[in-house]
């Protein structure tokens, strides 16, 4: 019986132990010098772990483990205090939880192998934890799609993940960072091993989003050739109440499939390539800094800058760009040359503050591309595509620099050149949104380059130079009314309006058309003068100004620009071809017959030199002896030094006008007037056999010619 009873109680004890074993039990590393998992004496209790136990480390010191082909899978592990590094020699898997900084402050570096956990990791759990993640052949993997990895996952608590070195660190779940109870969580992505870089992946479409600022302070930092793929949405500051922040440095890049979010307490540094195939929205701050590559992105199907935010760039900014409604405070402020936007409709839109200081901007957008409030010191502003640029209502542009393209202006927006010695240049064609409102353009020195230019009306109270075209859709106020107030002009067309040119000394009206238009200087200055140099006055309409000047090269044209091509120049002061100093100019007139051709008026004084160009039409034959008056004057003085007029055609010079006076051959002497002298004068040419009394033109002076002469005279012209 005895022996039966022993029996007995063996079996029920072997029970137990099975019983134990099944269920599993807590097993925690007693061996300080380290070894190996699959051997019982490093445990307490020792034995063989099995799938069912729980592994601990939690000894002070520094030790390595290696987790062998024996023990291939465990239900939890936990690491504590002290300094463990572990490797695995076959794959190894924790089917519940793996979980570092359970109690105390500890380190574990997972130095090689694969290691894969089917439920949570978390890091810095009841302690504060640092996980380092190093080398070519190291993994750790998440499977579950509930399980996430926590860094930073306990209270109060602080966990760091460091990926160097060529690793993986890979989760099907979500990754937070800063995860729990006012946590701060710090993941660093760094590093390459022969090219292949070390990596922080989430392979769920759907559970594989990473979050930085979840319940804690949450940061990443992605450099050395580090990637971070995420296949979800990417959140940055999800919490208001702590941060997130990512750092994605130059030669690094973080790849998103789904959205990304920056919250207000958010902040996302690159000088890498950040890349997402979804949207950008962001309330936080921004700072995209290039670097020696050139290469340094944000791409995004959008870009949406919210009330708030934040957006420090240099580089490319590869999105369409929305940024919030005008009455919202949000800016974007150049570090570098940037180039922003998507070449698709609203491409790029800006309302608020765009501060470009000294560096280019290139905007991208089939339709204008907004700016808002831009302040510029130096920097430039560059559309690609023909649509230009857009200010629009309450927009402001301020500052020196250059806007190359088309550039739209509202009415309500503003536009102001500042500094002494610099300017705000256009070169392209700056246009009003609607040509029947004025627009005002203030400040120091405004330049329109050879491929710009304005069309509009309102004025322009600034110094003007201009070797572009000015075209006025309505009354135009040019130049600030100083002695440099409008330094060049370029081509102007006034059409049938008033442009005033504000200069207290004189400039050259450069290339001019007035269509039925009022050009007029003022200023304080007397003597103020308008002049042609190396350029032209033409058209039909009023000119108003002390004295003008046609020289150095200068062509005045009085002509009906459109189909006549007869018209009228009106002079209110004095005219002069010449100044006695510089070259005479020219004037060209066209006669279309003996009531139709081109006059010019001058209220004040006129002093002739130059040259004249007369041309007729070609089904215009003037009467002998035909005089029209094209030149009206209070007072006319001098001559032209060149006539290119019809054949036998004479200038006349009267004291009030200036006549062309078609061949008359009675007129001999050509004075205008058929008198006894022309008479004499011909007898005179015809007793010294001058070549002049040919009068039949048969080359011969003889009788015949006389009688011819005689006979004319009689008739008279």
């Amino acid at each position: 019986m005895m022996g039966s009873n022993h029996t007995t109680r063996l079996f029920v004890l072997a029970g137990l132990a099975l019983s134990s074993s099944a269920f599993g039990v807590t097993r925690n590393w007693v061996n300080a010098a380290g070894g190996f998992v699959s051997t019982p004496a490093n445990w307490s209790p020792a034995a063989l772990p099995v799938a069912a136990d729980g592994l601990h480390f939690n000894i002070p010191g520094t030790y390595s483990v290696v987790f062998d082909a024996a023990v291939p899978t465990i239900t939890s592990e936990n690491f504590g205090q002290g300094t463990v590094s572990i490797s695995a020699t076959s794959p190894h898997t924790v089917t519940s939880q793996f979980a570092s900084g359970i109690s105390g402050s500890g380190t574990l570096n997972i130095t090689s192998g694969s290691f894969t956990c089917n439920g949570v990791i978390g890091i810095g759990s009841s302690g504060s934890s640092t996980v380092n993640v190093s080398g070519p052949n190291t993994s750790l993997n998440g499977t579950s799609l509930t399980g996430l990895l926590r860094v930073g996952n306990g209270n109060a608590v602080t966990g760091g993940l460091n990926v160097t070195n060529g690793a993986l660190v890979q989760t099907a779940g979500g990754v937070s960072i800063g995860a729990f109870g006012a946590s701060s969580g710090a993941v660093t992505v760094s590093g390459n091993f022969g090219g292949s870089p070390s990596r922080l992946v989430t392979s769920h479409p759907v559970a594989g989003d990473v979050t930085l600022g979840t319940a804690g302070n949450g940061s990443m930092s992605v450099h050395s050739l580090g990637q971070v793929n995420c296949a979800d949405d990417f959140v940055i500051g999800q919490n208001a109440n702590f941060t997130g922040s990512l750092s994605v440095l130059v030669n690094s890049l973080v790849q998103v499939s789904g959205d990304m979010s920056i919250g207000a307490t958010g902040s996302l540094i690159v000088s890498g390539v950040v890349a997402v195939s979804g949207t950008i929205n962001h309330s936080g701050t921004i700072t995209l800094t290039n670097n020696p590559n050139g290469d340094a992105t944000i791409a995004a199907s959008t870009f949406n800058a919210f009330n708030g935010s934040t957006t420090t760039a240099g580089g490319r900014l590869d999105a369409m760009v929305l940024g919030p409604v005008s009455t919202e405070t949000a800016a974007l402020t150049l570090n570098g040359s940037l180039d922003a936007g998507l070449y698709v409709p609203s491409g790029f839109v800006w309302q608020t503050a765009l501060n470009i200081g000294a560096h280019p901007l290139i905007v991208r957008s089939v339709t204008p591309s907004r700016l808002g409030d831009v302040a510029i010191s130096g920097g430039s502003i560059t559309p690609i595509g023909t649509a230009g640029t857009l200010l629009a209502a309450g927009d402001s542009l301020i500052g020196f620099g250059t806007v190359n393209g088309p550039l739209e202006v509202n009415s309500s927006s503003t536009i102001t050149a500042t500094g002494t010695s610099t300017a705000l240049t256009f070169n392209g064609l700056v246009t009003t949104s609607n040509p029947l409102l004025p627009v005002t353009l203030t400040g120091t020195t405004v330049i329109f380059g050879a491929s710009g230019g304005f069309t509009g009306q309102g004025a322009i109270s600034a110094r003007v130079q201009s070797t572009g075209t000015i075209t006025a859709t309505g009354p135009l106020a040019l130049g600030n009314g100083t002695s440099l107030g409008i330094i060049s002009l370029g081509t102007l067309n006034t059409g049938l309006n008033h442009v005033t040119l504000s200069d207290s000394n004189g400039l050259s009206v450069g290339n001019a058309t007035l269509a039925g238009g009022h050009l007029e200087l003022v200023g304080t200055h007397p003597a103020r003068t308008l002049n042609t140099t190396n350029g032209f006055l033409t058209g039909f309409g009023t000119v108003t100004c002390p004295l003008f000047h046609n020289h150095n090269s200068g062509q005045v044209s009085p002509g009906d620009v459109g189909a006549s091509g007869i018209g009228s120049l009106h002079f209110s002061g004095n005219f002069a071809s010449g100044d006695g100093l510089n070259p005479a100019g020219t004037i060209n007139l066209d006669v279309h017959d003996n009531e139709t051709f081109d006059m010019l008026f001058v209220s004040g004084t006129a002093v002739i030199a130059g040259t004249l160009n007369v041309t007729l039409e070609e089904t215009y034959t003037p009467a002998p002896g035909e005089r029209l008056t094209f030149f009206h004057a209070a007072n006319v003085s001098g001559a032209f030094n060149t006539l290119n007029i019809p054949l036998g055609a004479v200038i006349l010079y009267n004291t009030e006008n200036i006549q062309i006076l078609f061949p008359c051959p009675s007129d001999f002497n050509q004075d205008g007037i058929v008198d006894f002298f022309d008479y004499l004068d011909f007898a005179d040419a015809f007793s010294s056999t001058d070549s002049a009394a040919d009068f039949n033109g048969d080359t011969s002076i003889d009788f015949f010619d006389y009688l011819d002469f005689v006979d004319a005279f009689s008739l008279g012209c």
